[in-house]
C-alpha cells in the first residue's frame, strides 16, 4: 500500500505541475488556448482532436478528410494528427468540445510522460525521491518546455519511449518473462507510437537499434545465447505491430493525397549546437532552446559515474555488465545501477550525436565541418522529414535515467553512512531518524537545486488567448442552411500563420468542409505545401485585407475567381468584416457568383450555390 502511494503522489505532483503551466488557460474559461508564437499549430490541434470522433460518428475514414482542404482533402497519417490520443480524448472532445480536450491533453503530455518514466525508472532507482527527479526532468525537459510552447502534441506525448525502453530490457538484458510476449507488447507500443507521431516512432526505432548494436559490440560472446529469443521478440513485434498499423500504413505510403519529398527545406536549422546544451541562449527570464539541459545536470551525471565506480570497486557485485551472465532459469534480475548508469550516458550522447544534425556546430555560426550520420539518414525513405533537434526529447529519456541512478545511489551511500552512526551510538540523539528520511531528503534537495537551471526558460505560465467562434459561425440561421457536405470559403483563409478558422470549424463539430487549411498536402507538382495555394480567390481575399482591390472589379478577375469557385463546387462563403475593404470583396463575390449575399451577424453571407 505504501508503495501504491508513492506512485500516486508522483503522478499528483506531476498533474499539478502540469495544471501550473496551463493556470491561464483553464483561468480564462474553456474558449482560451496556448497563445503560440506565430504559427496556428494550437488550432491545427484542436482541429485533429475533433475530427476523429467526428469522423467515427459519421462514418468517415479516419485517416483521410475532406473536412479540409476539400474537395481534394488531406493525408492525416502524413501530417502529425495524433489519432490514438485523439481516440482516447474522445470521450473529453464530445461532452466539453476540442478546446477542453486541447487544453486536458496538454498537462496530460508533460504529466503523463514524466509518470511512464518514474515507473520505469523505479526499475533502475528504488529510491521513490530519485526516480520522481527523473521522472520530472524528462516530462518536464526544456525539449517539452519548448515544443508545448507551440501547441506540438505529438512530440510532447513522450508516454511510449519508456515503456519501450522496459520491454527492450526485459527481452535482450534481463530476459524476464516469454520472448513472445514481451514480442507482442512491444508490437502494441510501437504501433500506439506508429499512431501518435511517426517522428518519435522513427527515433525510437533508431535509437533500439544503436542500443542493440552497442550491446552485442561491447559483449560479443554472449549474442549467440541470446539470438534466439531476441528474434523470436523482434518477429512477434513485427507481425504484432504491422497487423495493427497495416491500413494506415498503406495510407502513409500509397493513400490518397500524399506528398513526396522534404516537408522542411531547410531542415538543417532545427539542429543542435553544444553551446544550446550547456548555455541558456539569453535574455530575462533567460530563453532556451529545446535541447539545453543546463551544466548543472551535466555535472551531477558525471558526479555519479564516479560515485558509481568508487561504489563497484569496493563492492566487485555490484559491477556487473549490462547484459547478465546467462543464467539457466530463462529470467535474471536487473542490470546493475554501474551498467544502466554508464548505458544511459552513452545512449545519451548517441542522441545527440544524430541531434546535432549533419555536422558538429559549436554555436549556430561556429562549426567544426565534423560529418555526422544524419547527413545520410536524412536522405532516407521515410526519415528524410525528421528534424534533428527533437532527438534532443530521446537524449533527455537517457540523461533523466542517469539522474535517477544518480540520485538513487547517493540515497544509498547517505543512508549507510547514517546507519553507521547510528551504531555508534548516534542513534540515541535523534539519528534514526536521519536514517530513514535524512537520504532521500539530501537526494531531493540536490534533485531541485540541479533542475532549477533547466526550468529557467520554462515561460510558465503559457501565455493563453481568447479563440471565441464568430456568431455567424455559430448562428442557426446559417448553419440550419448548410446541407451535408457542404464545401465553405471564408475569409480569413485558415493557414500556417493564421488558423482560427479550423478551431471554428472543430468546436462547431464541423458542419461544413473548408478548401483551405493548414497541413501537408501535395502541390501542383507533388511536393508537399503547407496552406492553400495561390489562385484567384486567395489573391483577391489577400487584396481585400491589405486595401488593394479596384473600386469595381475587372471582368479578368470576376472570371477568374468565378473559375476557382466553381472548380471547388462551393456552396456557400462567409466574408467577416474584418479586411479594408470588406464592401468591394463582397461587390467581386456578388459579380462572380450572380448572387447577393446576407448580412448576418455583420457577416456576408452566401449560401446554397449552384454553379452550371
Amino acid at each position: 500500500m505504501r508503495r501504491k502511494g508513492v506512485v500516486a503522489a508522483a503522478g499528483a505532483v506531476y498533474v499539478l505541475l502540469g495544471i501550473a503551466a496551463w493556470w491561464h488557460v483553464f483561468a480564462g474559461g474553456p474558449s482560451h488556448t496556448i497563445a503560440a508564437q506565430g504559427f496556428g499549430d494550437p488550432e491545427q490541434q484542436v482541429w485533429f482532436l475533433a475530427w476523429l470522433p467526428h469522423a467515427l460518428g459519421s462514418g468517415l475514414d479516419p485517416f483521410v478528410s475532406h473536412a479540409m482542404f476539400a474537395p481534394a482533402g488531406i493525408n492525416l497519417m502524413a501530417n502529425s494528427s495524433i489519432l490514438l490520443p485523439a481516440l482516447l480524448l474522445s470521450p473529453v472532445t464530445v461532452l466539453f468540445g476540442p478546446m477542453v480536450a486541447f487544453a486536458v491533453a496538454c498537462v496530460l503530455a508533460p504529466a503523463a510522460s514524466a509518470f511512464a518514466a518514474f515507473v520505469a525508472f523505479r526499475r533502475y532507482a528504488p529510491s521513490a525521491a530519485a526516480s520522481f527527479f527523473g521522472g520530472l526532468l524528462y516530462g518536464f525537459s526544456p525539449f517539452v518546455l519548448h515544443e508545448l510552447a507551440d501547441g506540438h502534441l505529438h512530440v510532447t506525448l513522450l508516454v511510449l519511449p519508456p515503456l519501450v525502453l522496459m520491454v527492450l530490457d526485459d527481452l535482450v538484458v534481463s530476459r524476464r518473462g516469454s520472448a513472445l510476449g514481451r514480442g507482442v507488447l512491444l508490437g502494441v507500443l510501437l504501433a500506439c507510437q506508429f499512431l501518435t507521431s511517426l517522428e518519435v516512432l522513427a527515433m525510437v526505432v533508431v535509437l533500439s537499434v544503436c542500443g542493440c548494436v552497442l550491446l552485442a559490440l561491447r559483449f560479443p560472446r554472449r549474442v549467440r545465447a541470446r539470438l534466439r529469443r531476441v528474434a523470436t521478440g523482434l518477429g512477434a513485434a513485427v507481425v504484432t505491430g504491422g497487423v495493427l498499423v497495416a491500413y494506415p500504413t498503406w495510407v502513409l505510403l500509397a493513400g490518397p493525397r500524399r506528398y513526396k519529398g522534404p516537408v522542411f527545406r531547410v531542415a538543417g536549422a532545427y539542429v543542435v549546437w553544444l553551446k544550446a546544451i550547456l548555455w541558456p541562449i539569453g535574455g530575462s527570464p533567460p530563453a532556451v532552446w529545446a535541447a539545453y539541459v543546463g551544466l548543472p545536470v551535466l555535472v551531477v551525471v558525471a558526479g555519479g559515474l564516479v560515485l558509481v565506480r568508487r561504489s563497484s570497486a569496493r563492492n566487485p557485485a555490484t559491477s556487473a555488465g549490462p547484459i547478465p551472465a546467462p543464467g539457466t532459469s530463462g529470467e535474471e534480475g536487473p542490470p546493475s545501477e554501474a551498467a544502466v548508469l554508464r548505458f544511459a550516458v552513452v545512449m545519451a550522447l548517441v542522441s545527440y550525436v544524430f541531434a546535432f544534425g549533419g555536422s558538429l556546430h559549436i554555436t549556430p555560426r561556429v562549426g567544426t565541418g565534423i560529418p555526422l550520420p544524419d547527413r545520410v539518414l536524412s536522405h532516407l525513405p521515410l526519415l528524410e522529414n525528421m528534424l534533428p533537434v527533437r532527438y534532443a526529447a530521446m537524449a533527455d529519456l537517457f540523461l533523466a535515467l542517469a539522474l535517477a541512478v544518480t540520485l538513487d545511489r547517493l540515497v544509498a551511500t547517505l543512508s549507510g553512512r547514517f546507519a553507521t552512526r547510528s551504531a555508534a551510538g548516534l542513534a540515541r540523539r535523534g539519528l534514526a531518524a536521519a536514517r530513514r528520511l535524512g537520504a532521500p531528503a539530501a537526494a531531493s534537495l540536490l534533485g531541485v537545486a540541479v533542475l532549477v537551471s533547466p526550468f529557467l526558460g520554462s515561460g510558465w505560465p503559457y501565455a493563453a488567448r481568447p479563440l471565441d467562434v464568430p456568431a455567424v459561425y455559430r448562428s442557426p440561421a446559417l448553419t440550419s442552411r448548410l446541407p451535408a457536405s457542404t464545401e465553405l470559403v471564408g475569409l480569413p483563409i485558415p493557414n500556417g500563420f493564421l488558423a482560427d478558422p479550423l478551431a471554428w470549424q472543430a468546436v462547431e463539430a464541423m458542419p461544413y468542409e473548408l478548401v483551405a487549411g493548414y497541413g501537408f498536402v501535395p502541390g501542383r507538382r507533388g511536393g508537399p505545401v503547407g496552406s492553400l495555394q495561390p489562385n484567384a480567390v486567395s489573391t483577391a481575399f489577400a487584396d481585400a485585407e491589405v486595401g488593394l482591390l479596384p473600386p469595381s472589379p475587372a471582368r479578368s478577375e470576376v472570371l477568374s475567381v468565378r473559375r476557382q469557385l466553381r472548380a471547388w463546387g462551393v456552396s456557400a462563403l462567409v466574408v467577416l468584416p474584418i479586411p479594408k475593404q470588406p464592401a468591394r470583396l463582397a461587390d467581386l463575390l456578388v459579380a462572380a457568383t450572380g448572387a447577393q449575399p446576407r448580412r448576418l451577424d455583420g457577416a456576408w453571407v452566401w449560401t446554397g450555390l449552384h454553379w452550371g
